[in-house]
């Protein structure tokens, strides 16, 4: 399906996919939005509408919408994403994991680290995508020490994925 959308302009897959996030069938709403977000997410107006879809749903409708606000990318979803970690668990950890598979949004990924209230189920989220691909390295002055001090940490889980990505550094 995505190989066919490419192949349109980007007004005629707007045309087509829009509308389909009214659609009744929460399924049909997600997809259309993940194809917007990947191929469109550039657009002004699709943005708007996807941040709003996002504004308006409820907490089980956001845990299927945050790969749309990672895809779409950019300031206003990776602010979104964050805001979300204070929410329920099983939101929390999802925008954690997707917050930290986006690049150049460091700022609010290394606030999410440093944040006592935030759980060590969300930590875990983003030190195990830091793990697989490497922090963003203009973060490695303010993220070793964290990750030092996280060595001692009780939870296990956490001390393992310290010690993965100080080995990238």
């Amino acid at each position: 399906v995505e190989v066919t959308l490419r192949a349109f302009s980007d007004e005629d897959r707007r045309k087509g996919l829009l509308p389909l996030l009214d659609d009744e069938l929460h399924a049909v709403r997600r997809q259309a939005a993940l194809f917007l977000a990947d191929l469109s997410g550039r657009d002004p107006a699709v943005r708007g509408r996807l941040l709003d879809l996002w504004d308006r749903a409820d907490e089980r409708t956001a845990v299927d919408l945050v790969e749309v606000l990672r895809a779409l990318g950019g300031v206003e979803a990776a602010e979104r994403l964050r805001a979300a970690m204070n929410k329920s668990r099983l939101l929390a950890y999802a925008s954690a994991g997707a917050l930290a598979r986006m690049r150049g949004h460091g700022a609010q990924t290394l606030a999410a680290l440093r944040d006592a209230t935030v759980s060590p189920t969300v930590h875990q989220a983003i030190l195990s995508q830091w793990a697989r691909r490497g922090p963003d390295e203009q973060l490695r002055s303010e993220i070793e020490p964290l990750l030092i001090d996280w060595l001692k940490s009780p939870v296990i889980n956490i001390r393992y994925l310290s010690l993965q990505i100080l080995a990238w550094f």
